[in-house]
């Protein structure tokens, strides 16, 4: 059985500085790069594939979507994805603001 987790967060950044970001996201989080078996980059999207299920960062300018096809083990770790997700671009959205 698969969930899909959908989510949507505006930024302050245009396409090219949030493909820097997602690109430290993907590096930086141990977690996170310890359960990523492949990226791709096709054109403003990031499709990934892991071991929670697969999915893409779509960004466009000021606007990120995430969309993930969570597997058995994605679905029981859903809140703490979200969480995650939630930090680092409230994180980015803060430095932005310290300019």
């Amino acid at each position: 059985m698969s969930k899909v987790f959908k989510k949507q967060f505006k930024t302050k950044y245009k396409k090219d500085e949030m493909r820097n970001f997602i690109n430290k996201i993907m590096q930086d989080i141990p977690a996170l790069k310890a359960l990523v078996e492949r990226v791709e980059w096709q054109g403003d999207s990031l499709l990934f594939v892991s071991k929670i299920g697969d999915g893409f960062f779509m960004i466009e300018n000021y606007n990120v979507l995430v969309e993930i096809n969570l597997n058995f083990v994605g679905s029981m770790a859903k809140n703490q994805i979200e969480a995650a997700l939630d930090s680092e671009f409230l994180k980015l959205n803060e430095k932005f603001t310290d300019k």
